[in-house]
C-alpha cells in the first residue's frame, strides 16, 4: 500500500471536501520529509474518499430516483454493506455529486416516505428522503447507459457534505434563494 501522501494526492478534491479545507502549509511541509506523517483527521478522510471511489461502480448500483425530464439519483450499494447515492440534478448546485459512503448493519430503503418516496433508514431512523420513488436498477432500461456512467459523470463528493458549506445551504434555503 501507498505512502498516505500519494493516497492524498490521488483523492485530493474529496479529502478536502471532507475535511472542509485542503492540505495547509506545514502539512505539506511535514508530509515532504515524511509521507505518512498526516494528521489522524485527514487519514480518516482519506479512508472516506477511498471507500466513495470504491463503492461508486457500475456493479454497486441498486436502484434510482428521478421525476420526469429529470437526470436520475442513482444508489448504489458494495456487497460489503456500504452505501450512498449521486444526486446528478438538484436546484441546490451544492448538492449534486456523489454521498459520502455510509456503512451499517441496520440500513435499509424503502419507498415509505411520504406519497411512497424513498426513505433510507438506519434503524427505525431516516437518514435521506428522496423526492422520488425508488425503482431497482433495470440494466435495460432506455436510461441505463445514464445510470451506468454517473460516476464518471460526477466524480466529486457533495459540497454539502462539508459542514461549512452546509450551514450557508440551510441559510440560504431559509432566505429562499433556492426557489
Amino acid at each position: 500500500m501507498s505512502n498516505w501522501k500519494a493516497r492524498y494526492d490521488t483523492h485530493k478534491a474529496d479529502v478536502d471536501t471532507i475535511m472542509g479545507r485542503e492540505l495547509g502549509w506545514w502539512g505539506r511541509k511535514k508530509a515532504a520529509k515524511d509521507p505518512n506523517n498526516l494528521t489522524a483527521q485527514r487519514k480518516a478522510a482519506i479512508l472516506k474518499a477511498e471507500a466513495a471511489s470504491s463503492l461508486y461502480q457500475p456493479q454497486n448500483i441498486i436502484g434510482t430516483t428521478s421525476a420526469i425530464g429529470q437526470k436520475p439519483t442513482v444508489y448504489y450499494r458494495s456487497n460489503s454493506g456500504t452505501f450512498g447515492h449521486i444526486t446528478q440534478e438538484h436546484k441546490i448546485p451544492e448538492n449534486v455529486g456523489r454521498e459520502k459512503p455510509g456503512k451499517h448493519p441496520l440500513y435499509t430503503a424503502a419507498n415509505t416516505g411520504k406519497g411512497g418516496t424513498l426513505e433510507e433508514k438506519i434503524g427505525s431512523k431516516v437518514i435521506h428522503t428522496s423526492r422520488n420513488q425508488f425503482q431497482p436498477f433495470d440494466p435495460m432500461a432506455s436510461n441505463a447507459s445514464e445510470i451506468l456512467t454517473a460516476h464518471m459523470k460526477n466524480p466529486a463528493l457533495k459540497q454539502v457534505s462539508n459542514p461549512d458549506i452546509h450551514k450557508k445551504v440551510l441559510k440560504r434555503l431559509k432566505k429562499g434563494y433556492y426557489g
